[in-house]
């Protein structure tokens, strides 16, 4: 297991001091956590989430729109405006069986 691996894993299990100091930072760094509120668009099939509070900063306070699909055992969370680079970000989710 990489020592950034390692970090995220120690992270995840609350054990922030086992890993180095540099791979913690990047564990932080590539996380994006946060909480908001939402509200779900039927005709439109889309989610708009209202952002209250979050790791990337610059998001604070935004509201975003993600268009939902779903098929079968499916669902599909497109963000056509992420941050980074541009493109389209997409998640999907599986019905536990």
């Amino acid at each position: 297991m990489t020592s950034f691996a390692t970090a995220m894993l120690a992270s995840l299990l609350g054990l922030a001091t086992a890993g180095l100091l540099v791979t913690n930072a990047a564990a932080v760094h590539v996380a994006l956590n946060y909480f908001d509120t939402y509200t779900i668009d039927k005709l439109e099939k889309s989610i708009t989430v209202m952002i209250e509070a979050i790791s990337y900063p610059n998001f604070g306070g935004q509201t975003q729109k993600r268009i939902l699909s779903i098929s079968g055992d499916e669902l599909q969370v497109i963000n056509a405006a992420p941050s980074g680079d541009g493109g389209v970000a997409t998640q999907i989710w599986k019905r536990a069986q």
